[in-house]
């Protein structure tokens, strides 16, 4: 089994979830045209959420996620990916201060840009269990992408598009990752517009939430991990 610090391919990922007991996926490529992964019905909840725990922040060059408010057949999702071709500009540099800028401004945040900024301290460490959020969860999917926030741009998610485009989003969701190890664990559907955050350092960045989202709620702050929260855009 390969390490999770050399993974270049979808079969590297399907390797390593394989040597874990877990079934096959998917091969796919999303809207933006990035290599991935998804897992069917026959992954149960609770193997869904194994999988994010033992390999959230693990995976390198890739990102594991829950997408969807329920389990759909992945050969449908893969095929709407690819009727549906990439929408969005393409993602600056990995940091862009100017990006980063027009992010914060069509977000509504009162927030320096700057590559400065302290980056943040601890590592993602989820809990045993599931956390009970306001929707229903659909496939577990896994993307190759340069940050984890960038799965808002590789799906073309629509959820926040009331305040920005998913790219400003995705470098919204960069600078949550840097400077307080922010990585998103579920999309909901457009309809629902709900992402779910795990945020190892919540305090650093728990006004800009507020600010660059309709409401947020902490769902779970347990003394040995990470903080989650969910965020709504109307």
């Amino acid at each position: 089994m390969k390490g999770t610090n050399n993974l270049t391919t979808s079969d590297d990922v399907q390797e390593i979830l394989a040597g874990l007991g877990f079934p096959s996926a998917l091969p796919a490529v999303t809207p933006s045209g990035a290599q991935a992964l998804i897992w069917g019905p026959e992954l149960t909840s609770a193997q869904l959420w194994q999988v994010q725990a033992e390999l959230t922040g693990k995976l390198r060059g890739w990102h594991v996620f829950s997408y969807g408010v329920e389990p759909s057949d992945p050969e449908e999702l893969a095929e709407a990916w690819d009727e549906q071709g990439p929408e969005s500009e393409d993602l600056p540099p990995l940091f862009d201060a100017e990006a980063e800028k027009q992010a914060l401004h069509e977000f509504t945040v009162d927030a320096d840009a700057g590559e400065g900024l302290q980056s943040a301290s601890q590592s993602v460490l989820l809990p045993a269990d599931a956390p009970v959020i306001s929707t229903g969860v659909g496939n577990l999917v896994a993307v190759e992408v340069g940050s984890p926030g960038d799965v808002v741009h590789a799906v073309e998610w629509e959820g926040a598009d009331n305040l920005g485009t998913r790219t400003e989003l995705a470098v919204l969701l960069r600078r949550w990752n840097r400077i307080a190890g922010a990585v998103p664990l579920y999309l909901s559907d457009t309809d629902n517009a709900t992402m779910v955050l795990a945020v190892p350092d919540l305090p650093r960045i728990e006004d800009e939430l507020e600010q660059a989202c309709d409401e947020v709620t902490i769902v779970t702050t347990g003394p040995n991990s990470s903080p989650i929260v969910e965020l709504w855009w109307d």
